[in-house]
């Protein structure tokens, strides 16, 4: 029951044109899990800084087997986006941005490649900054500039 001075937030659509999955550092990790794990459910995906090989995050969180259990998959999203439909990821519009200092570089660097293995036209920005929120301060404009937003009328 919302308050009666809540304003009404209508339901997410279930146009995949109208929704969208953005995040940055492990929740980029997740914005790629989910669109490999349902590209039908969004046609654009964006991720900043995101964590594409989950060994580069165990000095920052030690406790990661609690989620992923003892043995760390190494390839965990290439293997979920080697099960999906090809056509679908093709269609989506992609978007993955890195700060040249940032740790996770040269594995973003990488993903670059397996993308492209997939036919899967994404925009991979490389600019200067590091893994913090003064870079996806910067880069979170950029995204909504470059979504395909419509305004609501």
């Amino acid at each position: 029951m919302y308050a009666r001075n809540t304003p009404y937030v209508p339901p997410l659509s279930t146009s995949r044109e109208q929704n969208f999955v953005v995040g940055n550092s492990m929740g980029g990790f997740g914005a790629l899990k989910l669109a490999f794990s349902h590209p039908e459910w969004f046609s654009a995906v964006a991720a900043l800084s995101p964590a594409v090989d989950l060994r580069d995050i165990i000095p920052i969180m030690s406790d990661i087997s609690r989620v992923f259990g003892p043995k760390l998959p190494e390839s965990y999203l290439e293997d979920l986006a080697l099960t999906a439909p090809k056509e679908q990821l093709q269609a989506m519009q992609w978007y993955r941005s890195i700060g040249d200092q940032d740790f996770m570089r040269v594995a973003n660097d990488n993903f670059t490649s397996f993308m492209n293995s997939l036919d899967i036209n994404e925009t991979y920005s490389v600019t200067p900054g590091d893994h913090d929120w003064f870079f996806w301060d910067d880069e979170i404009k950029k995204i909504f500039a470059w979504l395909p937003l419509q305004a609501n009328n």
